[in-house]
């Protein structure tokens, strides 16, 4: 059975602090998931380009919203909390 890759301490954090719904900005992103603005917006660049997160733009307001795919992910949580306790098929990574 081939081993999938893992979510990023960051990236998970940053998928559970879109969970509850809504429009976050970047500098919010990176207070509640207690990351480094780098961190997170490479999390937020390989979140996207998996399809787990979205990038929105309003007039006056940009940010990102979590995914059903994202929701999907967040909710396959296998507890390993060292790396973030996600696994996900290859697919939805790259």
């Amino acid at each position: 059975m081939a081993s999938h890759p893992r979510l990023s301490k960051a990236q998970s954090a940053v998928l559970a602090a879109l969970a509850p719904g809504g429009i976050l900005s970047v500098d919010s992103l990176v207070r509640t998931a207690n990351a480094s603005g780098r961190q997170t917006r490479r999390a937020l660049l390989r979140l996207e380009a998996a399809g787990l997160v979205v990038h929105t733009g309003m007039v006056g307001r940009s940010g990102y919203q979590i995914t059903v795919s994202g929701r999907r992910v967040l909710a396959s949580d296998t507890g390993d909390s060292s790396r973030g306790g996600m696994t996900i098929a290859q697919h939805d990574i790259w």
